[in-house]
């Protein structure tokens, strides 16, 4: 990429800042290495983990799953919170679990949220 392309300028804003990594890497190894990386990957049925945000794991399910804090909490008057929107992306991921679902890293908050 150029010194001053799109794709850099994009990515180092808020709204891109998601694919600053892949931006850093066509950077330093070019997009043959991005596109032999994307060759090796293993189909997501035949996958040991799988990695997901929370939009794309709608309607499918897995054995175990660890949901991660990635949520939008926030302290109002005093007392945590989450929107009514935050809320229904939270309980899509926790029920996306069909044996085990691991939310040690919403603990607290889910602890805070609930009192």
């Amino acid at each position: 990429m150029g010194k001053n392309s799109h794709a850099q300028t994009f990515a180092r804003s808020a709204a891109g800042a998601d694919l600053l990594p892949v931006v850093r890497i066509v950077d330093e190894f070019g997009t043959g290495y991005l596109r032999s990386l994307a060759q090796r990957i293993t189909p997501e049925a035949q996958a040991d983990y799988v990695i997901s945000t929370v939009h794309r794991a709608k309607g499918l399910e897995w054995k175990r799953v660890k949901v991660i804090n990635d949520f939008l909490f926030k302290y109002v008057a005093g007392r945590l919170t989450v929107e009514e929107d935050e809320l229904r992306l939270l309980y899509v991921a926790c029920t996306r679990a069909q044996h085990v679902l691991d939310v040690s890293d919403l603990r607290d908050a889910l602890l805070r949220l609930f009192r």
